[in-house]
C-alpha cells in the first residue's frame, strides 16, 4: 500500500474495508470529477483516507464529505487519522446522520459510497436521499454487497434498473455508473449478480428461520406457555 503514499503504520485504522477494497475506492476517487465525493459511514476512516488520496492524485478540487454520527466514539480517532494521513484539507467531516446531512446538501456528487447501517431500511434511505445528487456519469458504490440490506437495495435500485450501467465488483464492493449503456457482457454480468442477490436473500431468510427454531426450543424448555405456543405456530412449517 506504500505506493499509494499511505503509511498505515502511523494511523489507527479499523479494517472494515480490505486492502483490495481500499485500492478500489482509491481508483474510483481518481476517476471522479465535477462533483463531491460523499461517504456514508466512515468509522475510523480507512476508506476515507483512500478516497481522499485518490482525489489528491487526480488533482481535482473535489472534497470527500465523510458522514458519520460517530456514536461509537470514533470521531477524535477519525480526525487524528485524517491529520496524520495528510488529507485533512480534502476531507470534510459531517458528524451527523445521513438524513441530517442530506437536508443541507446542495452540491453535485461524482461518487457516492454507501457503507452506513446495513439493514434494508437504512441502506434504502441512504440511497434514496443521496442518489438524486449523483451526476450522470457519476458512480454509486455499496459495501458488503451481499449483506441483506445492501443486496436488496442493489437488486431493486441498480440491477433491475436501466438507470445504471457497467456494474463492477471488488470483493465486498459493488459499484455502477449512473447513466450510460451496457454491452452484452455487462448485461450478463448484471444477471449473474442479480442471481447472487437472490441467493443472498434466501440465505439470510434461512438463517432467521434457523434462529426461530432455536428460540422456540429455548422458550418451550423454559415453560413460558403462551409465548412458546406462539413461537411454535410461527415455525411449525420450518421445524424438522
Amino acid at each position: 500500500m506504500e505506493n499509494l503514499g499511505i503509511d498505515e503504520k502511523k494511523l489507527t485504522l479499523g479494517h472494515q474495508v480490505s486492502d483490495r477494497e481500499a485500492i478500489c475506492l482509491y481508483s474510483l476517487a481518481k476517476k471522479a470529477s465535477e462533483g463531491a465525493i460523499v461517504e456514508i459511514g466512515s468509522n475510523r476512516g480507512r476508506s476515507t483516507v483512500y478516497l481522499a488520496k485518490g482525489c489528491e492524485i487526480a488533482g481535482t478540487v473535489n472534497r470527500v464529505y465523510a458522514i458519520d454520527p460517530h456514536f461509537d466514539g470514533t470521531e477524535l480517532i477519525f480526525r487524528e487519522n485524517m491529520q496524520k494521513a495528510g488529507v485533512s484539507h480534502i476531507v470534510v467531516p459531517m458528524v451527523m446522520k445521513s438524513e441530517e446531512a442530506a437536508k443541507q446538501w446542495h452540491q453535485p456528487v461524482s461518487l457516492l459510497f454507501i457503507d452506513g447501517a446495513h439493514d434494508y431500511e437504512n441502506v434504502r434511505k441512504d440511497f434514496v436521499l443521496w442518489e438524486p445528487s449523483v451526476i450522470t456519469g457519476g458512480m454509486v458504490c455499496f459495501h458488503d454487497k451481499f449483506d441483506e440490506g445492501p443486496a436488496k437495495v442493489i437488486r431493486n435500485h441498480v440491477l433491475l434498473s436501466n438507470r445504471f450501467s457497467q456494474v463492477g465488483v471488488v470483493q465486498g464492493l459493488l459499484y455502477a455508473i449512473k447513466g450510460g449503456n451496457d454491452t452484452f457482457v455487462d448485461r450478463l454480468n448484471k444477471f449473474n449478480l442479480l442471481m447472487w442477490t437472490y441467493l443472498a436473500s434466501a440465505f439470510h431468510l434461512l438463517t432467521r428461520l434457523r434462529y426461530m427454531r432455536w428460540a422456540k426450543r429455548l422458550v418451550l424448555r423454559a415453560g413460558f406457555g403462551k409465548v412458546g405456543e406462539w413461537l411454535a405456530n410461527k415455525t411449525v412449517n420450518t421445524d424438522s
